[in-house]
């Protein structure tokens, strides 16, 4: 039982997290950028806050584990939309939304290195994958799974963390096959000056 609920914990993060990438980037017309991104974060801080507080408890460790991961995930995808999806656009300076990127990243290994369970950082870097992956193709997507690379390999070296090093290898791999079924092949959406994006195709 104890086994099925983690997994149920881990699946309900993950389908939790797209149901915010969607809210942020591409639902609720009726608001703003910055009122999409304040959802976002605000939705990020509170899984972040309350899986920080319930991790105190054993009976609740293991949901703990779960926000506290989704929270980070979310917060990265939130990030990454303030620049990519014009829908929630409020940095309009690719250096701009890199350096938001590169700020969540860092806290996120932070976080890790402080809780040093390989759970979190795995389920947290997992779903952040999986959220880009659902984003359309472009320059600044490639250069959004960067920052995740990175910490992520930063984390699994400084814990000696083998697994988590391969796990990093196959999400970073395994978000471009995955984009190259979902979108067309050969599709990069470049934003133009003005945010709105321009597709090349291979010919």
């Amino acid at each position: 039982v104890v086994v099925g609920t983690s997994w149920l914990n881990k699946i309900g993060v993950l389908v939790f997290v797209i149901g915010v990438a969607l809210l942020v980037g591409y639902s609720m017309t009726q608001l703003g950028p910055a009122g999409r991104v304040a959802i976002g974060f605000g939705i990020s801080a509170a899984m972040l806050a309350t899986g920080v507080v319930l991790e105190r408890r054993d009976d609740y460790r293991n949901y703990a584990h779960g926000l506290v991961a989704g929270g980070w995930a979310a917060a990265y995808f939130t990030a990454y939309a303030m620049h990519a999806l014009p829908a929630a656009r409020l940095v309009t300076s690719p250096l701009g939304g890199a350096i938001c990127l590169i700020a969540i990243a860092a806290g996120m290994i932070a976080h890790s290195l402080r809780y040093r369970s390989q759970t979190v950082t795995a389920l947290a870097y997992v779903v952040a994958y999986v959220t880009l992956a659902l984003t359309p193709l472009s320059q600044f997507s490639l250069v959004a799974s960067v920052p995740l690379a990175i910490s992520l390999l930063v984390v699994a070296q400084r814990l000696g963390w083998a697994g988590i090093s391969g796990l990093g290898l196959v999400s970073t791999y395994g978000i471009f096959m995955l984009r190259g079924r979902l979108f067309a092949p050969g599709a990069v959406d470049d934003a133009g000056p003005n945010g709105v994006g321009t597709q090349h195709r291979a010919v």
